[in-house]
């Protein structure tokens, strides 16, 4: 009854009229009361308690104080005398402080008296607890989720934000006694001017602190908007619902020009701008002028924060470098630098210059050197990868005279792409056709050498054609001076060598000429004759809808795609050459030739392959000797096959005479050797079970033990003990840096350790950096140096798409420009700050700025 009455009372509807509300007074009260009131209580005889005198009706007439239905007036009047537990309702203003000091009566379900106690008060930590469980508001994600709390001389409580943006110390009060004590005016002012409004923007559209705290964390660490906050997990790409600002949108074609290799003329584009500004016709799109002179700046601001980065960086660096002549005939030489980050290998483009001079070794250094020296990292060369032309070996000489501490051909590395390019050519040139003499004198020729000669006529022109089909950009082209290098291994042949083996090799060149190069290019040639017979004998023979590739003379395992191909098509040729209406019966091929096609495609499979195993991301330099290893091994028991011809065996050997040429010249540099025995797992084991000579062996081991002692004098300042504190706890022994003899002792405990089945490097080493401080450093250096270049050929594969035949006026900074920002931008080293600082510029005078330096 009590309880019934209690909630009663405190209803809405037992509310009087007047604003007031109601409240249990305490004894203490009401006896205050009672010393007030003239007219003095009633005792009653029955009951014994106190009444007022606006109660002093008799007991059995009188209803509870708050009946709550009929049920409980009706056990009010009983007979039964029952105890008297009404209490007195006093009305206190609405607006009187609810907080007062008097004591709180608490009864139990009988109406009796509980014993008096005073209410738990919550604790600053508890109401902290509590209250931050309603901070949803993405704002609260740029600062630290550890809230202090700050109570003054008075006892005020005071909620305390710290930002979390590197380096700010700003930290916002939220005192809880003010009105405004839920507000995020402040949190947000301060956001707005610590990370951006675009970054405030960014995470409102997210929704939930919660969510956008891990876009901040992202933004924080690369700067990028875009990676930050455009994505939620895995899932598809998320925009934002907010419409560009002015500077965004600058921002955005910045990145999309770059990355996707566009014309800086594309913002003017009819159809574009009617894409962007159709239903929003004010939206702002820059000229093409604005985007030139923003990629230019941008580019600038990047390199210059990613020298810093490579200065600071704890190891030493590798080089890939080559030359390239632009479709627009600029002398273009690019570089890549290549180093770890985070335990995986990094490779990126250093810079594209302009040299509008001979390419040769003396000026390829000079400017290689300008460059370090420039970027201020020249103290941090370890190797220098390039391909075998001379030129490169005169640069590697002139480049050990202009910085002290590069090593010259200690460190420098021979591209194995190439390599393999070179072995292959030494097998196919074996049979490859005389060309025409340019007089046209071919007296000197016999008999079959001149027949051969009108079935490759009119070919020799169109195996050098550019306009080929397109691999993907990872493919690697040769241009006609990456073939210097190789030498012509029949130069050490006698004449009657040479004789005899162009008698054995004429079989091979009849095949190749008038089978497979010749029927592919008559067939391709003939749309609307040859074309058509040949899609129509695919159809037949339940074949896919293709052309036989072509073997052109610069596109590295062209001839190798041919003929694996020809074996796939070989019933749908022999169809087509069989046909007496298609005139190609001369082009038609026996058994015994297609045992030549089957035996030439299997000499080159292992090369193909070679191929694509080194053109996956970066190989490192530890798997080049392996590989020159088993390619020896497969050309010898090749060479020795009775059951291959003997011109297919001919070409292997000489073949196998120039992979022994670049072989010996490993020995030329430390880097094979040092790299091997640091891969967890060759280690020494892997010359050993090779059956290397126990004196190479020794060598081996030798070679890194002096490069480990070489490169701790390098690195000195690294390995240097800490100088003594005045806090003990600096100078405990169990805490102190290694000492020079355990230093050392890292290269025998690894030496003495077993080989692992490990297949990344580079993780292996940087996960054991507590183990090994020192030599991981040296080990992950010289696993980051990169055994081909074809990294800096693939920037020119991305160069030829920059200057199509249509577009060809733009300048060398320019595609020096574009080709560096968009690389950098795709490995996530442009941030949002490099280019809203540009962006948030005037464009006012842009078009002066870059007129001249680009037209597209």
């Amino acid at each position: 009854m009590v309880q019934s009455q209690k909630r009663t009372n405190s209803s809405p509807e037992a509310t009087p009229q007047g604003g007031k509300r109601m409240r249990i007074p305490t004894e203490k009260v009401l006896a205050a009361d009672a010393e007030k009131r003239p007219s003095k209580p009633k005792k009653t005889a029955a009951h014994g308690s106190t009444q007022t005198a606006s109660q002093s009706r008799p007991a059995s007439q009188d209803p509870a104080p708050v009946p709550t239905n009929q049920q409980a007036a009706q056990k009010t009047t009983s007979s039964v005398p029952v105890p008297d537990r009404r209490v007195r309702v006093e009305d206190i203003p609405e607006d009187e402080d609810s907080s007062s000091n008097d004591e709180v009566v608490e009864v139990d379900a009988n109406g009796r008296r509980k014993k008096d106690r005073a209410p738990k008060e919550e604790s600053p930590e508890e109401e902290l607890a509590r209250v931050s469980k309603e901070w949803s508001a993405p704002v609260y994600a740029f600062y630290k989720p550890e809230v202090t709390i700050k109570i003054d001389d008075d006892g005020k409580r005071a909620h305390l934000f710290h930002c979390a943006n590197r380096g700010c110390k700003i930290i916002i009060k939220r005192w809880l006694d003010k009105q405004d004590r839920n507000s995020t005016s402040n949190l947000r002012k301060h956001t707005k001017k610590c990370f951006g409004e675009e970054a405030l923007a960014s995470a409102d559209a997210i929704g939930s602190a919660a969510k956008a705290r891990d876009g901040v964390k992202a933004y924080m660490r690369s700067g990028d908007l875009t990676v930050a906050f455009a994505r939620t997990g895995k899932g598809p790409v998320t925009y934002s619902v907010r419409q560009h600002t002015k500077n965004e949108t600058r921002a955005e074609i910045v990145r999309w020009v770059a990355e996707s290799l566009r014309p800086f003329s594309i913002v003017e584009d009819r159809a574009f701008q009617a894409l962007m500004k159709t239903g929003r016709p004010e939206y702002y799109l820059p000229s093409r002028w604005t985007v030139a002179r923003d990629v230019q700046n941008v580019f600038k601001n990047t390199r210059t924060r990613i020298a810093s980065m490579l200065q600071e960086y704890q190891g030493e660096l590798n080089f890939a470098t080559d030359c390239w002549t632009s479709p627009n005939h600029k002398a273009m030489v690019a570089f890549s630098v290549h180093f770890e980050i985070d335990g995986a290998p990094c490779r990126m483009v250093l810079d594209v210059i302009e040299l509008a001079r001979s390419h040769s070794g003396v000026n390829l250094a000079a400017a290689f050197a300008d460059l370090v020296k420039d970027l201020g990292i020249d103290t941090k060369m370890l190797a220098v990868t390039a391909d075998n032309a001379t030129a490169n070996d005169v640069m590697i000489d002139e480049l050990d005279e202009l910085i002290d501490d590069f090593r010259g051909q200690r460190a420098r590395v021979r591209c194995f792409d190439h390599i393999l390019n070179l072995v292959v050519k030494t097998l196919l040139k074996q049979f490859d056709t005389t060309r025409r003499r340019r007089n046209g004198n071919d007296d000197g020729l016999d008999a079959a050498e001149a027949a051969l000669q009108e079935l490759t006529e009119g070919m020799a022109d169109i195996e050098d054609d550019d306009d080929v089909d397109e691999w993907d950009l990872d493919a690697v082209d040769l241009e006609d001076d990456d073939v210097d290098g190789w030498v012509d291994e029949q130069q050490n042949m006698t004449a009657e060598e040479v004789a005899e083996l162009d008698a054995t090799t004429r079989p091979v060149k009849l095949v190749l000429a008038k089978s497979l190069r010749k029927f592919a290019f008559s067939v391709i040639h003939s749309p609307t004759k040859l074309l058509p017979a040949w899609s129509s004998k695919l159809e037949q023979n339940d074949l896919p809808q293709e052309n036989m590739p072509r073997d052109v003379r610069t596109r590295w395992n062209s001839t190798y795609m041919m003929l694996q191909f020809a074996l796939e098509y070989r019933d749908a040729i022999n169809a087509l050459t069989g046909d007496r209406a298609m005139d190609l019966r001369r082009m038609e091929l026996d058994d015994g030739e297609w045992k030549i096609v089957s035996q030439l495609c299997d000499v080159l499979k292992i090369f193909w392959d070679a191929t694509q195993f080194f053109s996956r991301a970066t190989p490192n330099l530890a798997m080049v000797i392996p590989v020159m290893d088993h390619l020896d091994e497969h050309l010898t028991n090749y060479s020795l096959k009775a059951s291959v011809l003997p011109s297919i065996r001919a070409a292997v050997g000489l073949a196998k005479k120039t992979l022994n040429r670049y072989y010996g010249k490993t020995d030329e540099s430390d880097t094979y050797r040092i790299a091997m025995v640091l891969h967890p797992r060759y280690k020494l084991r892997y010359f050993e079970n090779a059956r290397w000579q126990e004196g190479w062996i020794n060598t081996a081991e030798e070679l890194v033990r002096d490069e480990y002692a070489d490169w701790r004098s390098r690195h000195a300042a690294m390995m240097k003990e800490i100088k003594k504190s005045k806090n003990i706890f600096d100078n405990l022994p169990a805490l102190a840096p290694p000492k020079p003899a355990k230093v050392a002792d890292e290269l025998v405990a690894y030496l003495a350790s077993d080989v692992e089945a490990v297949q990344d490097p580079v993780r292996w080493w940087y996960e054991h950096r507590r183990t090994y401080p020192n030599l991981s450093w040296m080990a992950i250096s010289y696993l980051t140096i990169p055994a081909t270049s074809a990294d800096v050929e693939r920037i020119f594969s991305r160069g030829r798409l920059v200057l199509p035949h249509i577009r060809n006026g733009m300048s060398a900074q320019s595609i020096r420009a574009v080709l560096c920002l968009g690389d950098w931008s795709k490995l996530g080293f442009v941030k949002d700050t490099d280019i809203l600082k540009v962006t948030s510029e005037s464009d006012n005078g842009a078009k002066m700025f870059v007129r001249g330096v680009t037209d597209n």
